[in-house]
């Protein structure tokens, strides 16, 4: 039932399998690698695919791909690809949503399903932050349900949430070796909820002075005794 007390629509009952997905798997990878499992079933398509930008390299890759029995992976075909040939698409996705292409329906050139995707349809979604397009969600040759775009517009924005979360994660643990690199460097870990600061490191000047202070307080109240002690 919804909460209108109606029996809920094939749609709604895929949207909360959905959630219930993301909130019991723990682990980015796996939660990704099972909603796209899940949509390629409930559309039944041959790929579900995500596509990030690199902005740095001008470049957009198929980072995600979950195939359907007996259909060939192509995630390899599709890396690095030219950010400058797709960005009148990319660009119409952003401002269009999600939606579904097909041959019949294309009469311009720009919200024709891209060449590369190889493929005769597309469902698509973009990643949209802050105005700009950062990439989509993709289900290549869907043969049912293409007319529920709700989920796919769900899927998209939990699966960018899920790997922006993992970005931030690896960005985290690339910053936390460079700092380990520095012979001198403090290094902390702090819980944003409870602001607690876990020291990995300290060096031995601050630790003779700090150490235990530091040790029991939290970030904000540690960085304010450093600066006045130390700075000021």
């Amino acid at each position: 039932m919804n909460e209108q007390g109606k029996p809920m629509s094939r749609q709604e009952k895929a949207i909360q399998d959905l959630m219930r997905i993301c909130l019991g798997i723990q682990k980015e990878e796996q939660a990704v690698d099972h909603m796209l499992a899940q949509l390629g079933k409930y559309y039944a398509a041959d790929r579900c695919c995500i596509f990030e930008v690199n902005e740095e390299e001008a470049c957009i890759s198929n980072t995600w791909e979950w195939c359907a029995e007996g259909c060939a992976a192509q995630r390899g075909n599709r890396q690095n690809l030219p950010l400058d040939e797709l960005t009148p698409w990319l660009d119409w996705l952003a401002e269009k949503g999600e939606c579904f292409l097909s041959p019949a329906a294309a009469d311009r050139e720009d919200c024709r399903v891209p060449e590369f995707l190889g493929a005769d349809c597309l469902m698509a979604a973009p990643f949209v932050v802050n105005g700009k397009s950062m990439g989509f969600l993709g289900v290549d040759t869907p043969r049912r349900n293409t007319e529920d775009l709700l989920l796919l517009s769900v899927a998209a924005g939990v699966s960018y949430r899920e790997i922006s979360g993992r970005h931030r994660e690896m960005e985290a643990q690339g910053n936390l070796i460079q700092a380990l690199a520095i012979p001198y460097a403090n290094v902390y870990t702090v819980n944003a909820d409870t602001r607690k600061a876990v020291c990995y490191r300290m060096d031995q000047a601050i630790n003779e002075r700090y150490g235990q202070k530091f040790a029991a307080g939290n970030y904000e109240n540690n960085i304010q005794t450093y600066i006045e002690n130390d700075v000021l």
